[in-house]
């Protein structure tokens, strides 16, 4: 199953920098923006595909929002979570705590709590509890496997 991990770096680096191991040692094959390399696409193009391939979604809220992108309004993060949405993908949310959110953090937080069409989260306080909690959750989906390519 891929695995498509989102958040900005800024403050989860320690977090974005464990998972990807763990992930493999389960089974399952993590994609980050940190391992796209050089490739003929933007950025951000770059990560949305990346989460159009994902299986499953695994966000990250930190302290930070991130910069809003011009046209959309919203930061990377936030676009990279409402593809994951409209694809009908698993959604896993992870909240760290022991730190003040930005505002505009607060905000995105609020909305994705919303009762009606929010999500639930599991809080961590560090890198290693934050593995204990998504190998979990990964474990826990049922994610039918991808179609045999001849």
């Amino acid at each position: 199953m891929k695995v498509f991990i989102s958040s900005v770096r800024r403050g989860l680096a320690s977090e974005r920098d464990y998972l990807p191991d763990l992930i493999r040692a389960i089974g399952h094959e993590p994609s980050r923006f940190e391992d796209f390399g050089a490739r003929n696409a933007t950025s951000r193009g770059a990560c949305l595909e990346g989460v159009s391939q994902a299986d499953a979604y695994v966000l990250l809220l930190g302290q930070h929002y991130g910069d809003e992108m011009e046209d959309s309004g919203v930061s990377a993060t936030e676009e990279e979570f409402n593809v994951a949405q409209q694809r009908g993908i698993p959604i896993l949310v992870f909240k760290k705590t022991g730190v003040t959110y930005d505002a505009t953090q607060q905000d995105f937080i609020r909305r994705l709590g919303d009762y009606q069409q929010g999500r639930f989260w599991a809080e961590y306080t560090d890198e290693k509890t934050l593995g204990v909690l998504v190998a979990r959750a990964l474990h826990g989906l049922d994610v039918p496997p991808p179609p045999l390519a001849y």
